[in-house]
This record gives structure tokens, sequence and C-alpha cells, in this order.
């Protein structure tokens, strides 16, 4: 969790030092940049303090949770600082990580679950 907060902090911090004109894109991708660090934490951190099988389905959501921030703060810096690209396109290339980032986390919960329906049976076929 510590590790997403210094990245919020630090992308924050530097982006309201060095950008002196702070126009749309500019606050979509800080919004953008906060929303992916606030959920991709709280999905990381909920499966950090749970306990039981599926370990590396666990450590999955935290390595994926992690990359997505990441990626977020990839294209934050590409769109906005280097193409100076328009609101609407940012936005929209935002939106589709989005969806990406929401429908891996949806599968891997769908894996995990499957996985401790299938330990589940094998344990009472014992």
């Amino acid at each position: 969790m510590s590790a997403f907060a210094v990245i919020a902090i630090l992308y924050t911090a530097l982006s309201f030092i060095f950008v002196t004109e702070r126009t749309g894109l500019f606050w979509a991708g800080l919004s953008f940049f906060l929303a992916a660090a606030v959920f991709s934490c709280a999905v990381a951190v909920s499966e950090y303090t749970k306990r039981g099988t599926a370990f590396w389905i666990r450590l999955l959501f935290i390595i994926f949770s992690f990359m997505y921030l990441l990626t977020v703060l990839a294209v934050n810096i590409i769109f906005s600082f280097i193409f100076k690209s328009p609101v609407g396109t940012f936005i929209s290339v935002q939106l589709l990580l989005l969806a990406i980032y929401i429908i891996i986390i949806l599968m891997l919960f769908i894996t995990k679950r499957m996985i401790k329906k299938s330990r589940a049976a094998h344990i009472r076929s014992l």
C-alpha cells in the first residue's frame, strides 16, 4: 500500500510543481491518476489482507493493480506532456485502460472463486 501512496504523492506534487498551465487536460489526468491510485490500492489491500487459498491469484491482483497504476502514469505523461493531445482523446484512452483493468480484475475474481471451489471439492472428496 505504501508504494501506491508514494507514487500518488510524488506524481501529484511533481505535477503541481512543474506544470504551470493547468488546463482541463491537466485536471483530467490528475483525477484519473488519483482515481486509479485509490481503486488499485483498494483492490491490492483487500487481496493482501485475505488469507487462505489461491495465493498466486491474490499476488496477481496486487501486481496487476500496481501495473495499472504505472500504466495510467505513463499515459498521463505521454498524452499530457509529450503529445499534448485533446482532452477527448485523453479521456477515451483512460476509459479504455480502466475498462481493460476492470475486465482483467473480474476475470481474476472468477478464477479465484473457481480455484476455491475446486479445492473445497477436492478436500470433501478425501
